[in-house]
């Protein structure tokens, strides 16, 4: 998010990081550990090709383990998917063209991608903040981050977060590729720790489904 933008919506923009650092571990220190976690999410994806945002709905699942964490993100009809993190793979699943791609994800992107809240140490290592601070109204922290990696900075421009410190999870997250499309997504009806099936967090597809590896293709 520029900084402008953000003296607009009233959130102080940092020149040094420690300090956001510093509120984060607060906010971490005041929450109960998190094993389990869902929530309905809204989903805007801005594009410099259309005028309006495409818009979709859906639901996330996710558990934390000693083996790793486990996410399952359902994206309702008209833009039907699934999106499964786990074990070191990305599984993104489109039932009405029945295709399967499957994307291999590395340590520090899985650690990111699998935790309703990341390790903060994660966190760290793989991005800088560009900017911090209260938000006015809503009483949520923001955090603008800039990856640290060549291999992110690659495909991401910037991370916006908006955090509700009574919860200790996002509330808001905005991600800018380099291309200039921004998705925003914004989580509602959260609920920590709840009682989850091991079931609702599977992915079965059926017979017949087309699977791609992406990045193998790119590689060859």
């Amino acid at each position: 998010m520029p900084a402008l933008l953000m003296l607009l919506l009233g959130t102080p923009v940092l020149a040094d990081d420690t300090t956001a650092w510093e509120e984060l571990e607060q906010i971490a220190a005041g929450r109960e550990p998190i094993t389990t976690y869902t929530a309905q999410f809204r989903q805007e994806k801005f594009t410099p090709l259309l005028r309006d945002p495409i818009e979709s709905t859906g639901r996330v699942w996710i558990t934390e383990g000693e083996d790793g964490g486990v996410s399952r993100w359902d994206t309702d009809p008209p833009y039907a998917s699934t999106m499964l993190v786990a074990d070191g793979e990305l599984r993104l699943y489109y039932p009405d063209q029945q295709i399967l791609e499957i994307y291999e994800l590395g340590d520090r992107l899985d650690a990111l991608a699998a935790s309703p809240v990341p390790d903060l140490a994660v966190l760290r290592e793989n991005f800088e903040i560009e900017s911090s601070g209260w938000t006015k109204g809503n009483k949520l922290y923001t955090l603008t981050l800039v990856p640290k990696s060549e291999q992110m900075l690659d495909a991401l421009e910037e991370v916006a977060v908006d955090i509700d410190p009574a919860l200790g999870s996002m509330r808001r997250l905005s991600m800018t590729d380099l291309d200039g499309e921004t998705t925003v997504m914004h989580f509602h009806d959260i609920q920590l720790n709840p009682e989850l099936d091991p079931a609702e967090l599977e992915l079965a597809v059926p017979e017949g489904t087309k699977v791609i590896r992406p990045l193998e293709a790119v590689g060859q």
